[in-house]
């Protein structure tokens, strides 16, 4: 007889990255109302002795939710394109084509929003978010070459553009979409690109 005794796989002990994870995009689909304990262990199928290995109470998770989306979708994205390319034009044109027609979350975006519009500490920490990310779009026309006037102007307008087209619905098809908001980018660099597909000065 086999000595050997086959027992089934460990379950591996969910890491919290898996939590909030988990727990954004639970916010995503129905709103940070119902991101609760029991709904996020029903959805892994855990128990929730495994919670509370890594959060304290869902005030913790909630604080967590709000820092992973902060540092994927603002300070890790900053990072990677800060290390990833040496010119400011394509730095930004990297983040607005990510975001517009990317794979860019949006539906995570549009919760983190609405969240902030019924939590003052959520909107409190969001509007930091949206300094740093427009910091980001400055710092890049500032090195360009614009002065600090026309570089914050600039990086106003920028992300406003960018981030309407999460909330707008139009007819256009990604490529039209894509070019269209190249040419917003050229534009607020100092390019003029025609309605003919030519740039200003170009015969």
């Amino acid at each position: 007889m086999d000595a050997k005794t086959n027992h089934p796989p460990k379950p591996t002990r969910l890491r919290k990255r898996d939590w909030l994870s988990a727990g954004i995009n639970m916010m995503a689909r129905q709103g940070a109302g119902a991101v609760r304990i029991d709904a996020i262990c029903r959805e892994l199928n855990v128990t929730k002795g495994s919670f509370y290995w890594h959060f304290k109470d869902r005030k913790d998770l909630l604080d967590g939710l709000f820092e992973y989306w902060e540092n994927t979708e603002t300070e890790g994205l900053i990072s990677h394109v800060e290390a990833e390319f040496d010119n400011p034009k394509d730095r930004i044109w990297y983040v607005v084509r990510r975001v517009t027609v990317g794979d860019y979350d949006l539906t995570r975006e549009i919760a983190v929003r609405h969240w902030a519009n019924q939590d003052k500490s959520v909107e409190k920490r969001l509007k930091k978010v949206d300094a740093k990310r427009i910091d980001f779009f400055a710092r890049q026309f500032t090195e360009f070459g614009f002065d600090a006037e026309q570089a914050l102007f600039r990086a106003h307008t920028l992300y406003s553009v960018t981030l309407a087209q999460g909330y707008m619905h139009t007819r256009e098809t990604v490529q039209v979409m894509e070019d269209r908001m190249r040419a917003s980018v050229d534009f607020l660099f100092g390019e003029y690109l025609s309605p003919t597909g030519h740039r200003d000065g170009d015969k």
